[in-house]
């Protein structure tokens, strides 16, 4: 399966809704990600703190780069293992 980028913005939006009391489908649906995916952005939130019941001063831009880091595939150079098969073929 590729990797698609998920914007800081689409990120934000999810936490914020489901802060709100939204539930992962119409979070997905609304922000445009996938439901495994809203899911897997809310419980590295929960991880890292962010009570339902604490409202959106939470969402720094701080934790959002935590939460980010926490999902997000670590790659050293910027790019996954598809971009070295790539390079492979460039000439």
């Amino acid at each position: 399966m590729a990797f698609r980028e998920v914007s800081v913005v689409q990120v934000r939006e999810a936490l914020r809704r489901w802060l709100k009391g939204d539930g992962e489908r119409p979070i997905a649906a609304g922000v445009g990600v996938d439901r495994k995916t809203a899911r897997r952005y809310i419980t590295a939130a929960v991880e890292l703190g962010v009570d339902r019941s604490g409202g959106e001063g939470q969402l720094t831009d701080e934790l959002i780069a935590q939460v980010v880091e926490r999902v997000r595939p670590y790659r050293s150079d910027g790019h996954g293992e598809s971009w070295r098969v790539l390079l492979g073929e460039e000439e």
